[in-house]
């Protein structure tokens, strides 16, 4: 057994919570959802690459069939997360709006939950029409999500991922701050 896999996967899957309780305070959605799939993965990838280790077994089933399907709706929201976060951090960057009200700040947080959150349900249910079957057991990994590779399963499983991981590479380009058409001017403190 790879004994790194799964101590690895607890160490990052205890690492990425310990923003949780600033990004709680302020309210941001995509945030919390990024640090809540990125935990939940790492859980299931040390489980996994405990339970399936020098074997390929088929124990555990009814954990691989709900695995499989919580790694499709990773697959779609950690970059629908990217995206919600590139698109705040280029709002608060530009110079279009120096306030935002509390009703605005409801909004990107409702459409961020839908975003992170009730999306992914929904491409875990799409997940069926181009499952081919119940899933795949690799040894030292575990289950893995199977594919159909096909078509649609392309349109619907990887297209959506990669323009979500488009948008958020255009956004965060557009974030950082406008050049200024005026020379600075640094003063020195003695």
């Amino acid at each position: 057994m790879h004994r790194e896999l799964p101590a690895a996967s607890i160490l990052a899957a205890l690492l990425v919570l310990l923003p949780t309780p600033w990004h709680w305070r302020a309210g941001n959605v995509a945030t919390l959802s990024m640090i809540v799939w990125l935990f939940v993965v790492n859980i299931i990838y040390a489980v996994d690459s405990i339970i399936w280790s020098h074997n390929v077994a088929r124990v555990a089933l009814v954990w691989c069939d709900i695995t499989t399907k919580i790694l499709i709706g990773a697959n779609i929201a950690l970059p629908a997360a990217c995206m919600c976060v590139c698109i705040h951090l280029e709002q608060v960057a530009s110079i279009r709006q120096a306030l935002t009200t509390l009703a605005q700040k409801r909004r990107r947080q409702i459409m961020e939950a839908i975003l992170c959150y009730l999306v992914p349900i929904i491409w875990m249910g799409l997940h069926y029409i181009v499952q081919g079957h119940r899933f795949d057991i690799i040894e030292e990994f575990g289950c893995r999500p199977s594919v159909y590779v096909s078509i649609p399963a392309i349109f619907l499983l990887w297209v959506p991922s990669l323009i979500m991981s488009a948008v958020s590479l255009i956004f965060a380009g557009k974030s950082h701050a406008p050049p200024s058409s005026s020379p600075r001017t640094y003063i020195h403190l003695l």
